[in-house]
């Protein structure tokens, strides 16, 4: 008798600790946003790999110096919806109010959509580097689109290190990352850049997120999921110092 309540009583415990970690598994997703983590993560590697690169395959120190603000999309991927174009999710963060910092600047996510996007032969996916390097540049980034080469122009970035930059060639710079490594300067005319704002309000816990100029210029928050990308900004910055 003793023997099958001890059993019952197991049994019954099992249960109740399989629905308590059944549901700790069911709030998780909002607590642990893991594809806008993984996407954070996946965005510090492409700056990581860029202060690897060579001097001649180097963005310019004085462009770095320059950006306001700086966004990676770490899988820019050929997409058949859009005519010889591509789509990807990637992360932007501008420097605190104060100008002093970026590794407590709040971050948000974005959807880039390319309309003529030229990739290798052969390569369906690469990664985009964007540099928003003035005050026309940071205030496009308050508005939930902006399109590119119409409300604001967009230029293709040139390369080396110690590259002579006579003043910024356009508000934007972008910059294309093969998956061979090949780096170069992308012109993303007629594409559009539009807020996230469902995937930005899940790294903040589901807080209400309006617009993007409240998270980018007035929120000071930075989620742990992903301070990652903060971090490697901040280096990618300091390198050019």
């Amino acid at each position: 008798m003793y023997a099958k309540s001890l059993l019952t009583a197991c049994a019954a415990g099992a249960v109740l600790t399989l629905a308590g970690c059944s549901s700790m598994h069911n709030v998780a997703p909002s607590s642990q946003p893991l594809e806008e983590s993984a996407l954070a993560t996946e965005a510090a590697k492409v700056l990581q790999r860029q202060m690897e690169h060579p001097p001649q395959n180097r963005i310019p120190h004085a462009l770095i110096d320059d950006a306001r603000c700086v966004g990676v999309f770490p899988s820019f991927t050929k997409v058949a919806f859009v005519v010889g174009g591509a789509q990807g999710k990637g992360i932007i963060v501008c420097q605190s109010p104060d100008g002093e910092s970026w590794s407590n600047a709040s971050p948000a996510l974005y959807t880039l959509t390319g309309g003529s996007i030229g990739f290798q032969a052969g390569v369906q996916s690469s990664s985009v580097i964007l540099l928003f390097l003035n005050t026309e540049a940071v205030q496009a980034l308050t508005n939930p689109t902006i399109k590119f080469g119409a409300g604001i122009s967009v230029a293709a970035g040139p390369l080396g290190w110690q590259a002579d930059v006579q003043g910024a060639p356009a508000p934007i710079i972008s910059y294309q990352v093969s998956t061979s490594g090949l780096f170069a300067g992308v012109n993303l005319g007629g594409s559009t850049l539009s807020f996230d704002q469902t995937s930005t309000s899940d790294i903040y816990d589901d807080q209400p997120t309006p617009n993007p100029h409240t998270v980018l210029f007035e929120m000071d928050v930075v989620p742990s999921s992903v301070n990652v990308y903060n971090q490697a900004v901040a280096d990618f910055a300091d390198t050019s110092r």
